[in-house]
């Protein structure tokens, strides 16, 4: 079976998307008036597909931070290590 290609968006590329839908939900959510239990139940919803789209966003901005933040760290430790010896003399 061939491998399928995964599509990789760059971050400017997600957050337009993200920025197209977070105005939808803003759109939709300022129309709810509750008013009735069963208003209360789909606001409810509404809110827990809010709560959703936070971690998805919440999850992408890992996806491309993570690896620059390790890099970072890896950068710190090797200089640190070059320097902890000089920092005893001192």
């Amino acid at each position: 079976m061939a491998k399928e290609k995964e599509i990789v968006e760059s971050p400017e590329q997600s957050i337009k998307a993200i920025s197209t839908e977070v105005k939808k939900v803003q759109a939709t959510a300022d129309k709810i008036v509750v008013k009735t239990p069963e208003h209360v139940a789909e606001a409810t919803e509404f809110l827990g597909g809010v709560k959703a789209r936070i971690k998805r966003i919440e999850d992408l901005r890992t996806k491309f931070v993570k690896p620059l933040n390790d890099h970072v760290k890896t950068i710190n430790a090797m200089f640190k290590e070059q320097s902890a010896p000089l920092e005893l003399i001192e």
